[in-house]
């Protein structure tokens, strides 16, 4: 029998998702942690432009890379476009849209496929306002990783899809250094579920799921957007198990 093992997964280099339908009671002495306009919270004017340094780390192995997000346009409706390039990879767009309290993903694409348009179904919650402190919304997410497996030691790499469930809950406003400034952040706990579904077939040999999940914490900054977050994520296939830790930092 052969022996397989996953031994690292890479970067993350889609950040689709967040949000959805809330979670628990709502508590009329729950703490606002914002309530202001939310494309405060995912700025998305034209040519606005966020850069990350996204590390991730399994056992001794370490793979460091830079993720850039650009507003390419503006549409009717509140709609704009998103499109996200991991150095060294192609891009990824997504159609999203601010419509009142909410900015939702509607539908993405890929260079792979021609940036033939597929629709998130429901949409994916990018942004919400009020934050209530305890007051979590869940989506569905996806999320690109490249996962290196070992079998009898050699070592394949692939980038896989996930698809998922995802629930961002707001914590806390903390103070996080930024650009050489202190800046007031929303702090979110966020945890999720998802199974492959795309970049697996005969790589693995087997029929069992890739499985992955995620716990993690989130710091968005009304004006600026997301400015960091951490990870830990599981992956298991079958009775192997693979936990790898990811940060995504900022570039000011």
């Amino acid at each position: 029998m052969k022996r397989r093992d996953l031994v690292v997964i890479g970067w993350s280099i889609c950040l689709w998702a967040c949000g959805g339908a809330s979670t628990g009671t709502p508590d009329e002495a729950a703490a606002v942690l914002f309530e202001g306009d939310v494309g405060d919270l995912l700025p998305h004017a034209v040519g606005a432009v966020a850069r990350f340094r996204v590390t991730a780390r399994s056992g001794a192995e370490e793979i460091t890379t830079r993720v850039t997000t650009t507003v390419l346009s503006e549409g009717p409706g509140g709609a704009f476009l998103l499109e996200t390039t991991p150095e060294g990879g192609p891009p990824r767009r997504v159609r999203a849209r601010q419509v009142g309290d909410t900015i939702e993903a509607n539908a993405f694409a890929t260079l792979e496929d021609g940036y033939s348009w597929r629709q998130f179904d429901p949409a994916h919650v990018l942004a919400w306002t009020p934050l209530l402190r305890g007051e979590g919304r869940k989506s569905g997410f996806r999320r690109d990783l490249e996962v290196v497996l070992d079998i009898d030691g050699q070592r394949g790499a692939r980038t896989v899809t996930f698809s998922g469930e995802l629930e961002r809950t707001p914590r806390a406003l903390e103070s996080i250094s930024f650009g050489g400034a202190d800046v007031e952040s929303v702090v979110f706990a966020v945890t999720g579920e998802a199974v492959a579904v795309d970049g697996t077939g005969a790589f693995f040999g087997a029929t069992k799921p890739l499985r992955l999940s995620l716990e993690g914490t989130e710091f968005v900054a009304p004006q600026i957007g997301r400015i960091r977050d951490e990870a830990k994520l599981t992956l298991s296939f079958g009775d192997t198990v693979a936990v790898v830790t990811t940060t995504s930092a900022r570039i000011p």
